[in-house]
């Protein structure tokens, strides 16, 4: 395995290594589902791919608001 690449399995059975461009790809186009199981070199445990997107969402959540969107709030 080569690090830094994902492992996925489903239902207990690894479907493959995919390298993170190819895994997200395969995510968004339904190859691999939210409740598929992944493993990186590293972590103690098997998670769900859920739990990739449900953290990305907690981080956004929780950041700060950019310049970006201050300046989209002024009036013209």
């Amino acid at each position: 395995m080569t690090p830094l690449n994902y492992q996925v399995a489903r239902d207990g059975v690894e479907i493959g290594e995919f390298e993170p461009f190819d895994f997200f790809e395969a995510v968004h186009s339904g190859a691999i589902r939210r409740v598929d199981s992944f493993w990186m070199e590293g972590m103690t445990e098997w998670k769900s791919v859920a739990s990739i997107f449900e953290s990305q969402a907690a981080l956004q959540a929780s950041a700060p608001r950019s310049i970006k969107s201050d300046f989209a709030e002024l009036p013209r």
